[in-house]
């Protein structure tokens, strides 16, 4: 999908039940717009999503506390507020273009820097 804008204009919170992600797109899309996210606690989505900062992560295949954590945030728009600042904070200090392609550089000029 080349543009998620509208997608994400409509959304109150973004449910995200993956079992295992690389780095995942869609929870840092989301909370970039201010969208707390609700997952699962999986590899890849805990390095997208702080628990209780940007959303909330419940134990991987458990649909009960999933349903709960999104139920909670559908009736909480407080709380939705706050975990939406939040996650769009995470994501502009760690994800960011400028931070990333830093990161990349410095990791490249250590890979550098111990070949010498």
């Amino acid at each position: 999908m080349d543009n998620v804008v509208p997608w994400l204009a409509r959304m109150d919170v973004l449910v995200f039940p993956s079992y295992r992600e690389g780095l995942p797109n869609a929870p840092l899309e989301a909370q970039a717009s201010g969208i707390p996210v609700v997952g699962y606690a999986a590899t890849g989505t805990v390095d997208a999503v702080e628990h209780n900062t940007g959303g909330v992560l419940v134990p991987v295949g458990d649909r009960q506390a999933l349903t709960d954590a999104v139920e909670r945030l559908v009736n909480d728009p407080g709380l939705r507020q706050q975990l939406g600042a939040a996650g769009q904070a995470f994501v502009r200090s760690n994800f960011d273009q400028a931070v990333v392609v830093a990161a990349h550089a410095d990791f490249i000029e250590g890979l550098v820097r111990s070949a010498r």
